[in-house]
């Protein structure tokens, strides 16, 4: 079986020796193959000596067959190198494949000199092993000589050597390769290990060192194959693409001589010129085109071309360097031409010249010949076309319309005109042409003039005896007209607008072209027209109010821009004044919406009729208006008469339908230009103006201060700060009872106060209005009333002696919310108190908004038992006819009502609102009761429910609680009180 196998391996290795023969016999890397084989060859007499040196009869023999078997690795070895060498691509081998190979001649005539190989030094004995199968072998042992060592050593670095150029094939991409003898290293490392292992008698086998070199053989042999295959692969794919290029150059043959017939028989004009330019040949386009045959005559063309482009002569002698040449149209008129040309004298050319190469070498010059005559007339024609309807609008645009359709006409005189709005037999020019100058406008009668017969069409020409036509048209009498053309300039529904005439003292021509051309003139005349129009209306709607047909705050911004630049470089100034309506959002809410549009179209009427010659007048938006003053503003007196005219004109009652109605105004000034002052600061500061006027009071002015600024950002952060006021526990509540003329109580309204750590106290009348312009309305309100029930359901634990209610406000914001009237029952059910507990003050403006969503609100709250009063009645824009609808239990008259009692015997407001009380069944309280006279003033008009300073101030809870109790005591009969 030993046999067997080291036979077969050589017989493998024989085999792949004679397949790398043959290979290299076909001269397919030759020396590759030629190596290969040579290695194969000696591995197989290397395996043959093994066998035979395994079952050796004696020493003697075994140690002859092992000289041999070590001739056939000292044989292989330089050819190894070297086909590890070419297959890896390894640069520059040679001089070590010289060395190896002196050095394994030099090792062969040692190994055949020494009388125990150079495997051995001296043999030890010759062991007997069997082998697994049973099988008895013969292995010499001995002490290994240095030559020995020296053979191992060069295989150790050769196998290192092979092991670095798989890691570089690796590195290249080629993993194939790297693999293999990376195979092949392991295996050759595994037959060095059991080498070993038998020396040491630690396992009893044969040596497998060739069969490591017949596994390299093996993988050798099938990537060779692999890539002999690839190989092949390429050269069957390079056949089929050679085939292709073959059939393509058959396809391109058929081509060529199918285009030669084309070019034959092409109607353009071409020519042959040899490289000198000759003419060599012409289709028969060109014959007809010269009227001569050119190849015939040997003419040369390219001095022909160089006369008529002598800016062009270098370009032309040097084509058979280029490519091609386009060559612009040349008239022939301008040039005296040859002989061959004179039939073509009053001819338009162009000419473009190619190359034909072969190999990258120019051949013969091609010339192409075209009459572009025609085409360059037409081009001459939309020229001025072009030039009359160009990028300019407006005057310029029909200037310059009217000025280039009278050269393209060759007329004397033109007009561009529009029809009259109030006469539509009255042209308005825009634009007088006369002589090719722009001329003054003037107004032209149609009723004699020849446009009358634009009725029956949209062109109508007269080239000659126009004067005789139309006798009684003064400006063709005027001015000797002979010839007359004209074309309505029409709009997008085809209506005619306007007129283009064209008029000459000498006849005009008229052909189709022209008419076609006018044509075009007048739709884009037409089109001018439509544009500015549509921008005009584009302006208009950018720029104009759509109520008060004011200017609006774009086109403002826009002037007052112009403003500050103009005045920038002087020391004079202009003045912005902002005007805001007082009060305008109560008659909104009362009168309605409709109401408050026309008192704004009113009042915008008003400043443009009085106002206008003195101010820009703008509507900024809602009711604020803005005035910027036409002349220089430099002194008070100036403001102060300004700001007199327009409040007088403004206090002036308004009559809108069946309501007389009285308006008043506030005004915010502020003088401009300043230093780095841009519009939009010039408006804010006439608005923070405007906003210290109306605390004032209204119905005043103020002008810009730069202390105004500073009022302003303590504002901002007054916000900021009231927006933590909750958070932060800042707010609290104060109590101010309400007591009857006999002493008890009634009930008490609670106050809010805010005591901020960075303004102090801060008054309500000052943090209300901001919190409702920032909309934190919403949230103080709702702590407020959720405090408030809070304090009735600690007091009704803690037996406090508090009777009747407590009257919480309730800005017109909160009521507006649509779940408003549900969140309050909500709160109160949640709370487990006495509805009757709780009475809700609110304001006329709060209830005047949608009347049948507020009776809606108090007829629920009410028929849970919240009690409803209505707060400052008299102060708005009372009326019984609400009143009436209205479920209220109480009615409190204002304090500035109550202050006339103390001057004034005789209040009718005071008197009519309570004897509105007594009528309506509903409880009236008078607030701001300050003195004994104003109680008694009260009792003798029928009002004993009271509320103000005489009585109690505003209390924190401690307070109200002391004051509670002595109330208390105060009212308990005397018997109570002596126990």
């Amino acid at each position: 079986m030993l046999e067997a196998l080291y036979y077969v391996s050589a017989g493998i290795c024989i085999f792949a020796a004679s397949f790398s023969g043959f290979v290299a016999l076909l001269k397919q890397k030759e020396k590759l193959f030629l190596h290969f084989a040579w290695v194969c060859l000696c591995i197989a007499s290397y395996q043959v000596f093994s066998v035979q040196y395994l079952i050796a009869a004696d020493t003697y023999a075994a140690i002859e067959l092992l000289r041999w078997q070590v001739f056939s690795v000292l044989a292989l070895t330089p050819s190894f190198f070297i086909f590890i060498a070419i297959y890896t691509q390894q640069k520059n081998y040679k001089i070590f494949f010289n060395i190896i190979t002196l050095v394994c001649l030099f090792m062969m005539f040692i190994n055949y000199e020494q009388p125990l190989t150079i495997r051995f030094e001296q043999v030890v004995e010759r062991v007997n092993i069997v082998l697994p199968w049973q099988q008895s072998i013969n292995l010499i042992r001995g002490e290994i000589s240095p030559w020995g060592k020296l053979m191992h050593g060069l295989y150790q670095a050769l196998l290192l050597w092979v092991a670095y150029r798989s890691w570089r094939l690796f590195k290249k991409n080629e993993p194939r390769i790297a693999i293999f003898f990376s195979l092949y290293i392991l295996a050759q490392l595994s037959s060095a290990i059991i080498g070993i292992m038998i020396d040491a008698g630690l396992i009893k086998i044969f040596y497998t060192v060739g069969f490591a070199f017949v596994i390299l053989v093996m993988l050798m042999s099938f990537s060779l194959a692999l890539d002999f295959r690839r190989t092949n692969q390429r050269i069957v794919a390079q056949t089929v693409k050679l085939t292709a290029e073959r059939r393509q150059r058959l396809i391109a043959q058929k081509s060529l001589n199918m285009m030669a017939q084309v070019v034959d028989q092409s109607p353009s004009a071409l020519l042959i010129l040899d490289l000198n330019g000759f003419v060599v040949e012409c289709n028969q386009a060109c014959d007809n085109f010269w009227h001569r045959q050119l190849a015939v005559e040997r003419v040369n063309f390219l001095d022909f071309l160089c006369l008529l482009y002598p800016k062009k002569r270098g370009e032309i002698t040097d084509i058979s360097h280029k490519e091609n040449i386009h060559l612009p149209p040349v008239s022939l008129n301008e040039y005296s031409t040859p002989y061959f040309a004179e039939h073509r004298k009053q001819s338009i050319l162009t000419f473009k010249i190619f190359i034909t190469r072969e190999y990258n070498q120019a051949k013969k010059i091609i010339v192409s010949c075209s009459d572009v005559t025609a085409q360059e007339q037409q081009q001459q024609a939309i020229r001025h076309i072009a030039r009359g309807v160009a990028s300019a609008q407006g005057d310029d645009f029909y200037h310059d319309l009217i000025a280039n359709l009278a050269k393209l006409f060759n007329a004397k005189y033109g007009f561009i005109g529009f029809l009259s709005e109030q006469n539509k037999n009255i042209i308005r020019t825009c634009s007088v042409v006369e002589n090719d100058k722009v001329v003054s406008n003037f107004n032209y009668e149609l009723t004699h003039s020849p446009c009358t017969h634009l009725s029956q069409c949209d062109v109508c020409s007269f080239p000659d005896q126009v004067q005789t036509l139309f006798p009684n048209d003064a400006l063709i009498k005027e001015r000797a007209i002979e010839s007359y053309i004209c074309t309505k300039i029409k709009d997008e529904h085809g209506i005619a607008k306007g007129l283009i005439v064209l008029m000459h003292d000498e006849k005009m021509p008229d052909d189709m072209q022209l008419r076609d051309i006018l044509d075009i003139f007048s739709s884009r005349a037409g089109a001018e027209m439509q544009r500015s129009q549509a921008q005009a209306d584009i302006r208009k709607m950018a720029f104009e109010d759509y109520l008060t047909h004011l200017p609006n705050r774009a086109l403002l911004l826009e002037h007052l821009n112009g403003q500050i630049a103009k005045l920038q470089s002087s020391q004079e100034q202009a003045m912005l004044i902002v005007m805001d309506l007082d009060h305008f959002k109560t008659i909104n809410d009362v009168l309605g919406h409709d109401i408050g549009d026309d008192i704004l179209r009113h009042i915008g009427k008003r400043l443009a009729e009085h106002c206008s010659d003195e101010f820009f007048i703008a509507r900024q938006g809602g009711d604020e208006f803005a005035l910027i003053s036409r002349h220089l503003c430099l002194y008070g007196s100036q403001i102060k008469v300004s700001l007199d005219k327009l409040q007088k004109i403004i206090n002036q009652p308004l009559q809108i339908g069946e309501h007389k109605i009285d308006i008043g105004a506030s005004f915010g000034i502020c003088l401009f230009p300043k230093t780095d002052e841009t519009a939009l600061d010039v408006i804010r500061h006439a608005e923070l103006a405007l906003y210290k006027a109306k605390s004032n009071g209204r119905g005043r002015y103020q002008v810009y201060e730069h202390n105004l600024e500073k009022v302003a950002q303590e504002r901002m952060k007054m916000q900021q700060a009231l927006k933590n006021a909750i958070t932060n526990e800042e707010l609290s509540l104060f109590f101010q009872p309400q007591v009857r003329q006999d002493g008890s109580q009634f009930g008490a309204e609670v106050l809010l106060r805010w005591f901020s750590p960075t303004f102090g106290f801060v008054s309500p009348a000052k943090f209300i209005p901001l919190a409702e312009e920032t909309g934190l309305i919403h949230s103080i309100g709702e702590w407020v009333f959720n405090q408030s029930l809070h304090r009735i359901e600690q007091w009704q634990e803690n037996s406090i002696p508090f009777k009747g209610h407590l009257s919480v406000n309730v800005s017109a914001w909160q009521f507006a919310l649509p779940a408003f009237a549900d969140d309050i029952i909500h709160a109160v059910k949640n709370k487990g108190i006495k509805p009757s507990s709780i009475m809700l003050e609110v304001t006329e403006t709060g209830l005047l908004i949608d009347i049948p969503d507020t009776i809606q609100k108090l007829s629920q709250m009410r028929k849970f038992g919240i009690e409803i009063a209505l707060d400052d009645f008299g102060t708005g824009y009372s009326s019984m006819a609400y009143l009436r609808d209205l479920p209220l239990d109480l009615l409190k008259i204002d304090k500035t009502f109550i202050d006339e009692l103390a001057t004034s015997d005789y209040s009718p407001i005071t008197e009519s609102i309570i004897s509105i009380g007594r009528s309506m069944h509903l409880s009236v309280i008078a607030e701001g009761v300050e003195t004994l006279a104003q109680s008694n003033r009260l009792a003798a008009l029928g009002c004993h429910i009271y509320q103000g300073y005489y009585y109690a101030k505003p209390m924190s809870e401690d307070d109200f609680v002391a004051w509670l109790f002595t109330q208390n005591l105060a009212q308990q009969p005397s018997s109570v009180k002596l126990k």
